[in-house]
């Protein structure tokens, strides 16, 4: 909701957090400071959205999904740099659940597009499951430790 002075409020869907942001934060995400669901600031009810040159409003001309793919994206880019990593499949697994297995053969992996495409399997099923469920949860281990590993190993120079 749009208050007076410009600011939107609104709450985390799992446990009604409430938070505050301005109107040029809208579209960005994190995590809940309660319980770590991730969130976004909201668009307001009656905001006007850009029009493209065929006069759709971006969602109708390149449907959701870009949308939703772009905020697990930032939710999880958010997520890396508000929280320390975990460092071990151990870690892992306390923090997403999961197989301790599944995240030591990624930590294992020293091929860079092995890993790109572990990362790449784990997004695709991020991007089917529902956000703040344990399938959520657990892709977005597997992305973390496989961008981790890959930044240890330096595979984005």
């Amino acid at each position: 909701m749009l208050s007076s002075d410009g600011k939107i409020h609104f709450s985390c869907n799992d446990c009604g957090t409430k938070f505050v942001a301005t109107t040029d934060q809208i579209g960005k995400a994190g995590k809940c400071k309660n319980c770590g669901s991730p969130i976004a600031v909201p668009t307001p009810k009656g905001t006007q959205t850009k029009r493209t040159e065929t006069g759709d409003s971006p969602k109708k001309k390149y449907g959701l999904m870009k949308y939703f793919y772009a905020l697990v994206f930032a939710a999880f880019v958010i997520g890396i740099y508000l929280t320390p990593s975990p460092e071990t499949a151990d870690d892992y697994v306390a923090e997403y659940g999961g197989r301790g297995e599944v995240y030591q053969e990624i930590i294992s992996m020293t091929d860079c597009n092995k890993l790109q495409e572990k990362f790449n399997i784990a997004s695709k099923n991020n991007a089917r499951a529902s956000p703040g469920t344990r399938h959520f949860k657990l892709t977005m281990g597997y992305m973390e430790v496989a961008h981790n590993t890959m930044t240890k190993i330096s595979c984005y120079e």
